[in-house]
């Protein structure tokens, strides 16, 4: 095999590798408003720093947004608490993981 070719591959191998490990972690499934949950961050290259995980409703007519800040621990993970709004869903972005769509319902009511 010639040494280019292999040092080529051995590059995929390793940026496929470090695409892989920043991941932002939510619940599965749908959300409810009004309930609290922890957004996760893994990235093992931000060890002891912090990212910044934006959150939007994706309603171009009406857009918002919400800030969390995550600060991440020396293995590079971390969470924030986070109120799921009153919208129809909810997009997570933060570094360079992937981005992440819950859809969201609302809270549902006792029977009177």
């Amino acid at each position: 095999m010639p040494r280019s070719f292999a040092i080529a591959l051995l590059a995929t191998l390793v940026l496929s590798t470090l695409a892989a490990a920043q991941q932002i972690i939510v619940p599965a499934g749908i959300l409810t408003a009004g309930q609290t949950i922890d957004v996760g961050y893994q990235d093992a290259g931000r060890a002891n720093g912090s990212v910044t995980i934006t959150v939007d409703n994706g309603d171009p007519l009406d857009p918002q947004r919400i800030d969390l800040e995550v600060k991440l621990d020396g293995n590079g993970k971390g969470s924030a608490s986070f109120t799921v709004p009153n919208w129809w869903s909810a997009t997570f972005n933060g570094g360079t993981a992937k981005e992440v769509t819950r859809f969201v319902e609302e809270p549902r009511r006792a029977n009177a």
